[in-house]
Order: structure tokens, then C-alpha cells, then sequence
């Protein structure tokens, strides 16, 4: 029998995450077999945007956000099929309002700008409120699984100046990935923004150490991971999905927020690639591409994020002085 404690985790923690992790299949599945395909991708992409909410945001706050899930999924696939500049403005404007869902940590939720390309990406004269059901349905159910589980929110407030700071930094990530990949000519944008919202969630309580650790451990986890999921056949994929999905819960329920994101990415990685019907080896090449693009993205970000912090701090010791 596997020690689970080997890996920094209790035992319990992995029992409830088990029983969560095998709720949410039976629900998909039930739901992909009652609502149809689309339906089913919405609400699991709704149950991963307030996974990383569970921790940091209050009931009131968990309930927000699902509405705002909703919302950017409707918006998303009013969207399809429009000019994708214009489309482009508009995801600035969804990072912008994700700023506000910040408490303790900007990493509050990530995936509105994921959520929101994806919808867009929707075949034009899709049901905007079958993908804005299927979102609310999915986010509600982590609000309820959090609740079952016992997991006490951690409210700290953030200031609203590193919240809005956020905002502009996601939005500056966002473009300049799509810009990138565009001009490269590359395939896999939606790929690359869903690495780089996952990578990049700065947080004001974390020591350069820790950020460091945590963009590598990400990084490494992702291009890991994309590369397997292109090569390993299904059931082997499956198997790493439901360890990597198990091992991220107990990891939040522990509070251990350093292990639970640098799982976080893989796991959210590998259930999209099972949404995938090819499995060339391109296809997972072009995928390693994008995850170390917006890798890079994240890292150039966060030495800009760092330095203004740095001038801003001896700029107001001088004024002070």
C-alpha cells in the first residue's frame, strides 16, 4: 500500500479529495449524457474556474464568481465567429474585472480569459445560455463540494492598488501571447493563455523564492505533462489525471498552496487534452510550444512586477525621508 504521507500530504486529505474527484467524474459524465457535449465542457470548465477560489474567496465570493463565470461564458459565445481583434479587446476587459476577485492572494480565480476564449472559439449559433448554464452549474457544484468538505475560506484583504495591478498585468500577458503566437505563426493560442493564467498568479505574501519555485515546478509540471498527454494512450492519461486531480485537492485542503499550484496546472493541462480527438506527435509538440511561451510570458511579467514593487518601495522611503 502507497504511503500517501511521502508525498507531504495526510491521509485524510486524500480520502475526501478521492470521494470529491469521483463525485465530479459521475457528475460530468451524467451530465454529458443528459445536456450533450457542450453542456458538459462548460461545466467542467466552470469546476475549473473556482477550483483555486475554494481557499481565498468567502461563500458571498464564491457565489460572485459563479455568476461572473456564467457571464464570460455567455459573452464568450455571443462572440463566435466575430473579428479577433475586437475579441481581443473585449478579453482585456474580462482580465480587468477578474482584479476584483482578489482576496489574500490576486490567484484568487485565473480563468476567466481561458473561459472566455474558449467560448468564443464556440461554432457561430451556439446556445449562449446552454454555455452559461452549463458554467454556473459546474462552479456551483465546487462551492458545494467545498462546503461538504469543510474547507474555511482564508479572507484577507488585498489592496484594491495590487488587484488593479493584476488586472493590467493579466491583460499584458494575455495580448502579448496572442500577439506572439500570431506573428510566429503558431497554432495552440488557447493552449498557451490557459498555461500562462494557470502560471501566473503573483502573490504579495510570497518571497522571490517561492515565486521562483513555483513558476519552475509549473513550468516543468506542464511541458511534462503536454508532452505525455500527446504520447501515453487514453487510459494511461486517465490514470495520471486522477492522481494529479487527487494530489491537487488533498494539496488545498492541507493549505500547502505551493504544491496544490504547481499541480493545479498539470491537472487542468491534462483534462484538456482528453477533450482532444488527434494525438500526433505535432499536435503535441505545438503544445510544448505554447506552455514554454506563456512560461515566458509569466517570467517577464513577474521581473517587471518585481522591479516596479522595488522602485515604488525606495520612491516612497525617499518621499518619507
Amino acid at each position: 500500500m502507497v504511503d500517501v504521507q511521502a508525498f507531504g500530504v495526510s491521509r485524510k486529505s486524500v480520502m475526501t479529495a478521492a470521494c470529491l474527484v469521483l463525485t465530479a467524474v459521475i457528475v460530468i459524465g451524467s451530465i454529458a449524457f443528459v445536456g450533450g457535449p457542450h453542456f458538459a465542457n462548460a461545466a467542467y470548465l466552470g469546476m475549473m474556474f473556482l477550483v483555486p477560489a475554494i481557499r481565498r474567496l468567502s461563500r458571498r465570493q464564491q457565489l460572485l464568481a459563479a455568476l461572473w463565470a456564467s457571464a464570460v461564458s455567455f459573452l464568450g459565445v455571443q462572440m463566435a465567429g466575430i473579428d479577433r481583434w475586437l475579441i481581443l479587446v473585449v478579453l482585456i476587459g474580462v482580465c480587468l474585472v477578474q482584479g476584483a476577485f482578489a482576496s489574500g492572494s490576486v490567484a484568487a480565480i485565473s480563468g476567466s480569459p481561458v473561459n472566455f476564449v474558449v467560448f468564443s472559439g464556440f461554432e457561430p449559433g451556439s446556445s449562449p445560455w446552454q454555455a452559461a448554464a452549463g458554467t454556473l452549474l459546474g462552479s456551483l457544484l465546487v462551492v458545494a463540494a467545498a462546503y461538504i468538505a469543510r474547507l474555511t475560506p482564508t479572507r484577507h484583504a488585498l489592496p484594491a492598488r495590487q488587484a488593479f495591478e493584476y488586472g493590467i498585468l493579466l491583460a499584458l500577458g494575455c495580448v502579448l501571447i496572442v500577439g506572439l503566437m500570431d506573428l510566429l505563426d503558431l497554432p495552440r493560442v488557447t493552449w498557451a493563455l490557459l498555461a500562462f493564467c494557470l502560471i501566473f498568479v503573483p502573490d504579495p505574501h510570497e518571497h522571490p523564492g517561492q515565486i521562483s519555485e513555483r513558476i519552475l515546478g509549473t513550468a516543468i509540471g506542464a511541458v511534462a505533462v503536454t508532452a505525455l498527454a500527446s504520447f501515453l494512450p487514453t487510459p494511461l492519461v486517465v490514470v495520471l489525471l486522477l492522481v494529479c486531480a487527487i494530489l491537487t485537492l488533498a494539496y488545498l485542503e492541507d493549505d500547502k498552496r505551493l504544491l496544490y499550484i504547481s499541480l493545479l496546472t498539470p491537472t487542468v493541462i491534462l483534462m484538456a487534452s482528453l477533450t482532444g480527438s488527434s494525438r500526433v506527435v505535432d499536435l503535441g509538440a505545438q503544445r510544448v510550444v505554447a506552455v514554454l511561451i506563456a512560461g515566458a510570458v509569466a517570467v517577464v511579467l513577474y521581473f517587471v512586477l518585481r522591479n516596479y514593487h522595488k522602485w515604488l518601495y525606495r520612491d516612497h522611503t525617499r518621499i518619507e525621508g
